[in-house]
This record gives C-alpha cells, sequence and structure tokens, in this order.
C-alpha cells in the first residue's frame, strides 16, 4: 500500500515539472518575441534620431524644445530597453534552473511535449509515457517489497532458531549448574562425615573425589610422601589418618611405637612400614604407664578424679603397668631424613614430642597430631599450648576432626554426651614459607590436601604458587581435571 502511495506521488510529481516546464518554454517564446519587437522598434528610433541630429547640428536652426523632447524619447527608449535586457537575463536563469530541476523526471519521462510539437505516428502520448513509467516505478518497488517479504521471513525464520538455541542453552546451563551443585553438595557431605568421624568415609570420598593429575606427578618429584608417624600401632577401629596416600602406593612411612608387642604386629601386617621402639619425648626420663586400654597409654599420668566424671573414661586410662623409659627427640633421630607428613598421637605428649623436632619442623609440610580440651591426664598441655607452638613454628590450622565426646556418668545410657574432650587437629606449613623450601615441597602439599583431605581448593592454592615459583602453568590442568 505504501510503495503504490509513492509511486502515484511520484508520477504526479512528473506530471507537474513536465507541465511546469511547457508553461515556461511557452512564455520564453512570448518573451524572446517582445525582446524581437522592441529590438526592431529601437532600431527604428535610432534610424529616426539619426538624421535629426545631422540637421540640427548642419544648420543649427532646431529650437531647443524640439532637441529636449527628442532626448526624451531617447532616454525612455534605452531604459526600456535596459529593463527588457534585464527581464530577459532574469527569465532565462529562472528557465534554465527550471529546465535542471526537471531534468531527472524528463529523464525518465523521454523527450519533452514541447519540444516536439505534434506527436506524429509511433511517438507515444503523453498518457502513454505516464503509464510507462508508473509500470516501471511499479515493477521496481515490487520486486524490492518481494525481496523486503523474503528478509521478513528469513528474519522470523532466524528469530526462532535463536529462540529455540536460547531454550536449548538455557536447559544445558541449568542441567550443567545442577551436576556441580549435587557435586559440591556431597563433597561437602562427604567432608562433614570425614570431620566428625575420622577418616572412615574415605572409601566412599574416593568415590567421588578425582583424581590427583598424573601428569603433574610425572614431572616433579612428589614421590614419595615421607611420613613420620609417632604413635604408630595398628588400629581396629579406624584406618590411619594418612591411609588414602598409602593406598596410593606413595608413602615412605617411619613409625615409633614404644609397645613392642604393638610394633610386631604393625610390621606383620604391613611389611614396608618401618617400626622403631623409641619413647618419643623431650630427650629426658620419664615413666610410661601402659593402660588398659593400650591406646591411651602415655607418659603422663591420668586425672582419675575429672575422669571419674564420665562414662568408662577412668576404667580406660587406669594404668596397668609402669615402666621407666629414656624419651628420644625427633631431632637426634638419624633415621628420619625428611618429614613432608608429621602424625601425633602420644596421649598429652605431643607438645613434648614438637619441641623436640623443632628442626624437623622446619621441613615438615602438614602436622597431624591430636589435641585435648580437657585434663585427661594430669599436668598436660591443652590445644591451645600445641597450636600457639604450631604457629609461632610457622604452621597454620586448617581443619578439625574426629572429634571426641565424654558422656556424664550421672546420666547412663542415654546416648548423650556433651563434654569435648580431644579431636585432631591438620595445620598445613604457611605457603609463604614453604614457598622457601625445595619447589616440590608446595606440589607436595597440594597432594597431600586433595588425597589425604579432599581439600580440593587448598591443593589448587598450593599448585597457583608453584606455578609461580616454578613459571609452570600447572593449576589449569588441574582446575580442568577437578
Amino acid at each position: 500500500m505504501r510503495i503504490s502511495q509513492f509511486v502515484r506521488r511520484a508520477v504526479n510529481s512528473v506530471a507537474f515539472v513536465g507541465r511546469r516546464v511547457a508553461f515556461l518554454a511557452r512564455r520564453y517564446q512570448r518573451l524572446k518575441a517582445r525582446v524581437a519587437l522592441l529590438e526592431t522598434a529601437l532600431a527604428g528610433l535610432r534610424a529616426m534620431l539619426a538624421p535629426s541630429q545631422g540637421r540640427y547640428l548642419a544648420s543649427a536652426q532646431t529650437n531647443d524644445d524640439e532637441i529636449q523632447a527628442m532626448l526624451v524619447r531617447s532616454g525612455r527608449v534605452l531604459e526600456e530597453i535596459d529593463r527588457l535586457n534585464a527581464m530577459y537575463e532574469s527569465l532565462a536563469v529562472r528557465i534554465a534552473l527550471q529546465e535542471g530541476a526537471a531534468t531527472p523526471a524528463a529523464t525518465l519521462a523521454g523527450p519533452s511535449p514541447v519540444n516536439s510539437g505534434t506527436e506524429g505516428p509511433g511517438h507515444q502520448t503523453e498518457k502513454e509515457k505516464m503509464q510507462a513509467l508508473f509500470d516501471q516505478v511499479a515493477k521496481h518497488y515490487a520486486k524490492k517489497f518481494k525481496a523486503y517479504q523474503q528478509l521478513l521471513l528469513e528474519k522470523n525464520e532466524l528469530r526462532a532458531q535463536l529462540s529455540q538455541l536460547n531454550l536449548e542453552y538455557g536447559r544445558k546451563v541449568e542441567a550443567h549448574d545442577r551436576s556441580i551443585n549435587q557435586t559440591n553438595e556431597l563433597l561437602r557431605l562427604v567432608q562433614e562425615r570425614q570431620r566428625s568421624a575420622g577418616l572412615r568415609s574415605v572409601e566412599n570420598a574416593d568415590v567421588l573425589r578425582p583424581p590427583f593429575p598424573a601428569e603433574m606427578i610425572r614431572i616433579s618429584k612428589v614421590f614419595p610422601i615421607r611420613v613420620v608417624d609417632v604413635g604408630a600401632q595398628m588400629l581396629i577401629s579406624e584406618p590411619h589418618v594418612y591411609a588414602p596416600m598409602h593406598a596410593d602406593g606413595c608413602c615412605d612411612i617411619i613409625g615409633f611405637e614404644p609397645l613392642k608387642e604393638a610394633a610386631e604386629k604393625r610390621v606383620a601386617q604391613e611389611p614396608g612400614v618401618r617400626i622403631l621402639n623409641h619413647f618419643i619425648g623431650d630427650g629426658r626420663r620419664g615413666t610410661f604407664r601402659v593402660a588398659r586400654f593400650d591406646p591411651t597409654s602415655s607418659l603422663l599420668e591420668a586425672d582419675a578424679d575429672f575422669l571419674n566424671q564420665f562414662v568408662a573414661l577412668a576404667d580406660s586410662c587406669e594404668p596397668v603397668d609402669r615402666v621407666d623409659v629414656e624419651t628420644v627427640r625427633l631431632d637426634d633421630i638419624a633415621e628420619i631424613e625428611d618429614c613432608d607428613y608429621l602424625k601425633l598421637d602420644v596421649q598429652g605428649g605431643e607438645l613434648d614430642a614438637l619441641n623436640g623436632a623443632k628442626r624437623l619442623l622446619q621441613r615438615t609440610i602438614v602436622v597431624h597430631t591430636e589435641v585435648e580440651f580437657a585434663p585427661i591426664y594430669r599436668n598436660q598441655p591443652l590445644f591451645a599450648d600445641v597450636d600457639g607452638m604450631l604457629r609461632s613454628n610457622g604452621f597454620e590450622l586448617i581443619d578439625l576432626m574426629k572429634f571426641g565426646y565424654g558422656a556424664y556418668k550421672d546420666l547412663p545410657n542415654r546416648g548423650s554426651a556433651s563434654r569435648l574432650m580431644w579431636c585432631d587437629a591438620v595445620y598445613f606449613k604457611r605457603p609463604d614459607l614453604l614457598a622457601q623450601l625445595p619447589q616440590e615441597k608446595l606440589l607436595k602439599a597440594a597432594y597431600i590436601a586433595h588425597v589425604n583431605y579432599g581439600l580440593l581448593d587448598l591443593a589448587a592454592h598450593h599448585i597457583a604458587r608453584y606455578d609461580r615459583a616454578a613459571g609452570t602453568s600447572l593449576l589449569s590442568g588441574y582446575l580442568a581435571s577437578a
């Protein structure tokens, strides 16, 4: 509809220009005729004036009035000639401008009917020319309109395809996010179980936890992880705290177990583990109390008055034998060449063991130690003492797990245990201090965090530190696998 209106207006404009050109042409012809007549009259006047002037000059008899009249007439004729010349020039300019404006339309319409005169046979009439022009313009814009409609169809199809792609992309993103959220939730649940129940859930955690990248192990000196286990007797109710790394076949373990029978049992079941019968402490003599329940044996005396408030604890810690012993500092043991992972479980003697290992702690990456929050043994250091010592030696607390509670025996057989007694604390060497050690220590820290504890973000943090120190780009591979 809009195209037909535009074409109609264009045709009307062309017709109007044509008529205007014809009118100006006719007026031009009339003006030319008038100019010709004026030029003829002017020539006559000049012819008439010339003899009169000659006679006046020759005889000097013509009076002043006649001469004055002749001069006035001559002036008027000259003024008329100047006026006509100016009109002529103005009309010529106007005609030229009108012809210039009409040229495009005249070109489309063909020769002007003014110049052609009477149309003879074989010549199109003005109406036919205008109809031909209308048909030509209509065909041109019909073709354009058809192309425009085709473009609209293609645009609508593309919009539909884009909408479909947006829907599919949205579904994919939603499914991807849902999968990530489910994975994160499962990892969180596993980590919660691990924190509350120790490493009993290691087998389940391995199913969800991605393996540590083999390439990272291949290009570095990660293995072996040198484990020093103080309190290394065989455990029945739970795996060792470094069990995931040990199952990976990457650990070089040297353990200390003062009870000879317990040490022999561990070696018999795990021939690859070296067990030494040293009493680890501060290097002084002491008395080792063998308790009714072996794992509670200690160089410290159990606080029976405190333990009697709780169910079963006093009986478990009751000593059944006492042995005078010479303790040994970890720094004085020649078999310990290096340490990446130090595990302590010596029933209240952890601070003495740490004070005797200050040189070893400089090279240690992780300390996994039992800490107490209640005085199970007399004059024993508590969590705050151990924590302060490790922080002063460049370690930072990463996690607490395996919480142990005591149940007040005033409410027997109700399954309620309110008093926090002990737990395991995990400390990592501060990354800035770790970066000052051989570079592979950073990758070992990443491996321990990933494999043993499932702390993937901490592993990534140490890998990033290694990349900056070694000029590598291992983090991108780790992120892709994790």
